[in-house]
């Protein structure tokens, strides 16, 4: 009996390290654009809203500030597959909305997967980019 319960914890050790290692391997491997949209979700879902500005847009890239406790942020975000372009946001400058999170100022975004903080821009244009419509 006692051998089967060594073989069983045996078992269950080596299991449980296999798990750690996939777990381990998959976190390391992920792709850039892959952990940029788990950022995005992790801002949207648990960021602070904010008001911002739009500094300008060219080539997939919004430039913004806004500013907390004092301190003035101006940053940028890569949205291609996001926003379509095409449909007039080049050269768009003004008011926007911006999430943030308030451990860490700097991580911050105006447009996300199911949500957009650029005055204009539909969700459901956003959804249809991702989609591919």
């Amino acid at each position: 009996m006692n051998a089967q319960v060594g073989f069983a914890w045996g078992a269950a050790a080596a299991t449980v390290a296999v798990s750690l290692a996939a777990v381990i391997y998959v976190h390391k491997h992920r792709s850039p654009s892959d952990k940029e949209r788990r950022r995005r979700e992790m801002v949207n879902l648990r960021g602070r809203v904010i008001e911002g500005y739009i500094i300008g847009c060219e080539n997939d890239l919004i430039e913004y500030s806004y500013h907390w406790r004092g301190v003035r942020y101006e940053t940028s975000q890569y949205v291609s597959g996001l926003i379509d372009f095409e449909n007039g946001l080049n050269d768009f400058s003004g008011p926007a909305t911006v999430k943030f999170l308030t451990s860490q100022p700097s991580n911050s975004i105006v447009v996300a997967e199911n949500w957009s903080g650029v005055p204009g821009l539909q969700r459901r244009a956003v959804a249809a980019a991702i989609l591919g419509h």
